[in-house]
């Protein structure tokens, strides 16, 4: 390709007439080529940080290390392909390389076309296996930045791999888990829900938001899951499931849910208190107003009444109401004008009639429009 830099070679052969052939032919193929005739110069020179791309290594080096010996003092160190170039074709000799080096293994008597074919295969080859380490390493990365517990598992819940960043969720260790299922592994009612999120996984696509509770070596913990199936999984479909420790926000709703509930005693009791002290406070004046003998001071005794029963009536419309800001003024001067009227000697033959559309006030107007309200409203 126009403007892409030469790949770079190193020959490692130690026989001078092979070995200059092969540097012009992989040279007319467009190959920069760098020539050791021994082991111990081509370990030295990727040690003193030569730019080398592949490493094309003969087994038989003569006196010395051979071939594969200095392949596995190279790999060591270095992340670089090596093909082997040998005459040798004894399976043990070709097996023996496959265990140093998976990037190829050329015949000496093989064509150029050939050596250039396995040449660029293993440049190939190598190309994706860096792609696949940093994928997996990326993997690791999220893996390790995770710290919810994670497992693979079949739809009958066979158990088939296991991350677990902190092992004292674990209910029962990795080893436990080999070839048994959650159903062999998890109480029943543990694994019935896990089972549950994984077939609402299979149907759907995911499963989120299923609790459970369970006696861990980290104490008594709840978890929550979430479940996946695994892409291009076999015939018998694959699932990865989260557990994902939720003790602290169980506890936090918990304390919540305890907090409303001493709040809503709390308002109850003192609602039941206010109602108590206003109901005395009506009640004294309405003695009062009784007792004494001027009609128009009793008039007055009974108009306070009347406010207060105002008050009282607010306050029990917004205790009862989600809303303590606002209050529909129809239901609330309805309301009021029945509780006037049932405080006349005359009450039962008096009949009510409110026309008054029904809008809504805020708390900072109805208060003192229902203590201007009774005078007028009992006239």
């Amino acid at each position: 390709m126009i403007g892409e830099k030469a790949k770079s070679i190193l020959l490692v052969d130690d026989e001078f007439i092979i070995t200059l052939d092969e540097k012009r032919s992989l040279e007319e193929y467009g190959y920069r080529v760098t020539t050791a005739d021994s082991g111990e110069k081509a370990v030295a020179a990727l040690a003193a940080g030569a730019d080398i791309d592949l490493i094309l290594m003969d087994i038989n080096l003569g006196r010395g290390m051979d071939g594969t010996e200095a392949a596995e003092l190279i790999l060591k160190d270095h992340d670089i392909p090596v093909v082997f170039l040998s005459s040798h074709t004894e399976p043990e000799i070709v097996e023996k390389t496959e265990r140093i080096s998976s990037y190829g293994y050329v015949v000496k008597s093989s064509t150029i076309t050939v050596l250039d074919a396995s040449i660029k295969m293993a440049f190939k080859l190598f190309d994706a296996n860096r792609k696949t380490k940093a994928a997996n390493n990326k993997l690791n990365a999220t893996l390790g930045a995770i710290p919810d517990l994670l497992f693979e598992v079949g739809l009958d819940g066979r158990y088939y791999d296991i991350h677990a960043p902190n092992t004292g969720f674990l209910y029962k260790t990795a080893e436990a888990r080999t070839g048994k299922t959650l159903f062999d592994v998890l109480p029943p009612e543990v694994s019935e829900i896990v089972h549950s999120a994984l077939q609402e996984a299979a149907e759907k696509g995911f499963s989120f938001g299923r609790h459970y509770q369970l006696d861990v070596p980290a104490g008594r913990r709840w978890f929550e899951i979430s479940a996946s199936p695994v892409a291009g999984s076999p015939s018998e479909p694959h699932f990865i499931y989260l557990c994902r420790d939720i003790t602290g926000r169980k506890r936090g709703e918990e304390k919540i849910r305890r907090l409303l509930e001493e709040k809503e005693l709390v308002l109850k009791e003192v609602n039941h208190r206010i109602k108590n002290n206003m109901g005395s406070m009506m009640s004294l004046l309405s003695m009062q107003s009784s007792a004494v003998s001027d009609p128009g001071f009793s008039a007055i005794l009974r108009d306070a009444e009347n406010r207060l029963r105002s008050m009282g009536v607010l306050y029990d419309k917004l205790y009862q109401s989600d809303n303590l800001l606002e209050i529909s003024a129809r239901d609330y001067l309805s309301t009021l004008a029945q509780e006037i009227v049932a405080g006349f000697p005359n009450a039962p033959v008096v009949e009510v009639e409110a026309r008054i559309d029904d809008f809504v006030l805020g708390i900072d107007k109805v208060s003192p429009l229902g203590i201007l309200y009774p005078p007028w409203g009992s006239s």
